[in-house]
């Protein structure tokens, strides 16, 4: 069986027409060889915009699909999914890369391994300079490992206590139609939009990471807002939701009814959130930056923080971008690298509407 009677990949996309149209034309390159599904809520039409998309979808392995663009992300994906009929499948952002190889890699590897529930590879984060076209790329979630417990509770606690993003790795579609269905019927804000499917895939199987390069994603300007963020998100009535529907989970997955299990999941997630918090600025600096960032823009030179954000991110994994530099993995990250400086595309245009925090998906 081929790689495109076995996958399909979803991208999601909202106002960001430039960077749907250089993703498709980094799949065009290898001849497209899997089903792709596109989930548009734009705000305008896509067929004002280029005449190459029109080219694009007459290809019989794209379905394009629009939705009014008030629809909530996860609402989006879940009904967007409902027609998958490959075994596997994945999200994709429009401004990210996830690469046929590594692809093919994790779908081997979910085939071969039935108690697994999703895999992903190697990340790498790319980005173009603020005043030139140079192409940076820098290593991503370095520390991702996989998770192997045989117990579902334990591999949700050994997954959120030493968190990595798993909302762009290949699951099985069975698995990625029951997360989505059981968010967008939960949850109808920000809180746990991110998480909490994640929490569901790690009760429903194991959760592999594979030494091959997977996947290169955008990277956008950084946020001094974080920590407000995460407390109105991680609200206690939020966890307290989430705690209930992960513990009937487990009951659902024929796991004894412990006693104990549910004050182990919500001690869990708040513990993830005090985890998230610590990552980020201190308050004094934070509000530092904040302040820097006003007078900066009022002086029409705000950007300069970006390009320093960057070098110190450039810098952050030296070390293990060395180890990355595979004759295969340079091959494949300099297929990304022609792909973003031939596209017309600006920091501009990536965060032209970012405000609405719908564009993070």
């Amino acid at each position: 069986m081929e790689l495109e009677d076995k996958f399909t990949l979803i991208i999601t996309t909202y106002n960001r027409y430039q960077y749907l149209l250089r993703l498709l034309n980094y799949y065009r390159n290898f001849g497209f060889p899997f089903s792709i599904i596109i989930l548009d809520s734009s705000s305008d039409d896509i067929s004002i915009h280029s005449d190459e998309f029109q080219r694009l979808f007459d290809h019989q392995r794209i379905i394009y699909k629009k939705y009014d663009s008030k629809i909530f992300i996860a609402e989006k994906i879940a009904k967007g999914i409902e027609d998958v009929s490959t075994p596997f499948s994945c999200l994709c952002a429009d401004d990210d890369f996830i690469l046929p190889i590594g692809i093919d890699k994790c779908v081997d590897f979910l085939e071969m391994n039935p108690d697994y529930s999703l895999a992903q590879g190697k990340f790498i984060v790319h980005w173009k300079g603020l005043f030139t076209n140079k192409f940076y790329w820098a290593v991503g979630y370095p520390n991702d490992h996989s998770v192997q417990n045989k117990d579902p509770l334990e591999r949700f606690e050994s997954h959120l206590l030493d968190y990595e993003v798993t909302f762009y790795a290949v699951h099985r579609t069975e698995v990625l139609k029951s997360i989505w269905k059981e968010t967008s019927t939960n949850f109808r804000d920000w809180g746990l939009h991110e998480i909490f499917p994640s929490s569901l895939s790690m009760l429903m199987g194991k959760k592999a990471v594979l030494p091959v390069l997977f996947s290169s994603r955008e990277k956008h300007d950084f946020s001094v807002d974080v920590p407000e963020l995460i407390n109105s998100q991680y609200s206690i009535d939020r966890i307290d939701l989430a705690t209930n529907l992960i513990f009937e989970k487990l009951i659902n997955l024929s796991r004894s009814n412990h006693r104990n299990d549910k004050k182990r999941i919500k001690g869990v997630l708040l513990e993830y959130k005090k985890n998230i918090m610590q990552r980020h600025e201190k308050k004094l600096f934070r509000t530092f930056l904040k302040l820097l960032r006003q007078i900066l823009k009022y002086i029409g030179i705000d950007n300069i923080l970006i390009v320093f954000e960057n070098f110190r991110y450039y810098h952050s994994y030296g070390e293990e971008r060395k180890r990355m530099l595979k004759s295969q993995d340079i091959f494949e990250i300099n297929n990304i690298k022609e792909t973003v400086v031939n596209f017309n595309t600006t920091n501009k245009d990536l965060n032209k509407t970012r405000q609405n925090q719908q564009l993070l998906y």
